[in-house]
C-alpha cells in the first residue's frame, strides 16, 4: 500500500495536507495526547464525550459542509471556510471518538490535517455518506459565521 488516501473501508485514512505536514509527524505528536478540529456536534462535547479534553483555540479550514439534519459533515475539497473548535484530547480517547463517528460503519472518516500551528484530526464525510451530500443540504459558511 503506498501514500496517500488508500485505505480500507471503515479504516482511518490520511488527507495529504499542506507541505511539511506528514502522517509520521502528526502521530509522533500525539502519542500522549492529540489535537480534535471539531466542525459539528463535538464542537460542545455532548454527553461528556470529550471530558478529560481542554478546549484550546478555534479554527478555520477550507472545505465544503453539508448539514445532514441530526449532524453536519465536512469533505475537505472546496474552498468555503468553515469554523470549528481545537481540543487536545488524552490519546486513549480515539477508539471512542471513532465509535461515536461510526467510520467502521462508513460514515465518517478521520484524517490529519492543520488548522493553523495545529496537527489535528478532524472526522470528515465517508463513503456512506456520499449520497447525502447534494446541492440542496450544502451549508453555505463565512468566516466567524457559526458552522452546523
Amino acid at each position: 500500500m503506498g501514500r496517500g488516501n488508500e485505505g480500507r473501508r471503515g479504516r482511518v485514512r490520511w488527507w495529504p495536507g499542506p507541505a511539511g505536514l506528514t502522517l509520521g509527524r502528526i502521530e509522533r505528536t500525539m502519542r500522549e495526547t492529540f489535537y480534535l478540529f471539531a466542525y459539528g456536534t463535538l464542537r460542545t462535547d455532548p454527553g461528556g464525550l470529550l471530558e478529560g479534553c481542554e478546549r484550546v483555540a478555534t479554527g478555520v479550514v477550507r472545505g465544503t459542509l453539508y448539514d445532514l439534519g441530526e449532524y453536519p459533515a465536512l469533505i475537505l475539497g472546496g474552498d468555503d471556510p468553515v469554523s470549528g473548535v481545537i481540543w487536545r484530547c488524552p490519546y486513549p480517547l480515539l477508539e471512542a471518538l471513532d465509535r461515536y463517528e461510526g467510520t467502521e460503519a462508513g460514515l465518517f472518516r478521520r484524517v490529519g490535517i492543520r488548522v493553523g500551528d495545529y496537527p489535528c484530526w478532524v472526522y470528515v464525510a465517508g463513503p456512506e455518506l456520499g449520497p447525502r451530500l447534494l446541492p440542496e443540504t450544502r451549508v453555505e459558511t463565512r468566516v466567524g459565521e457559526e458552522s452546523a
